[in-house]
């Protein structure tokens, strides 16, 4: 078992459990996808600071339903899936957006399996397609200044 001394010279066991641990917690934020993982009663457990710009989130609500939780989503289905997911261990995808910006996700919910494989709960992310679903509108819109062209004559 290694040690580690924090910044005020007291020591602190790490186990390889909390290692992996806080290398899982760097990773969900490094990747910047907003990610709230929900245990059986749909309670929430942990999320993303990227997840704080779709959820009103602050740390006291670890513990709460993630239906008492308000959203910037345009449809909040987020406790319905849920609840969907749980009960058929199927997984859920769709395109949502934010009613405050106007970004758009693919939110995709699926059961959070241990390494037992027993469910957990749900685990919800959110990735961000805004400027894929904008370059895509811009590549099959023609704009009023666009000149049809003809193929060349045979």
């Amino acid at each position: 078992m290694s040690r580690r001394t924090d910044g005020g010279g007291e020591t602190e066991a790490e186990t390889p459990e909390s290692v992996d641990r806080l290398e899982n917690a760097n990773l969900l934020e490094s990747m910047q996808i907003a990610t709230l993982f929900l245990d059986r009663n749909l309670a929430l457990k942990i999320f993303t600071s990227a997840a704080k710009d779709l959820f009103h989130l602050i740390e006291s609500d670890v513990g709460r339903p993630i239906t008492h939780i308000r959203t910037h989503l345009d449809a909040d289905t987020v406790g319905k899936d849920a609840e969907r997911v749980l009960r058929t261990l199927s997984s859920i995808e769709r395109k949502v957006e934010s009613r405050d910006n106007g970004a758009r996700y693919v939110m995709r919910l699926m059961p959070y399996r241990t390494l037992d494989d027993v469910i957990a709960g749900v685990v919800i992310t959110f990735v961000d397609i805004t400027k894929i679903t904008a370059a895509w509108s811009w590549r099959t819109t023609p704009s009023p200044t666009s000149r049809s062209i003809a193929p060349p004559p045979v």
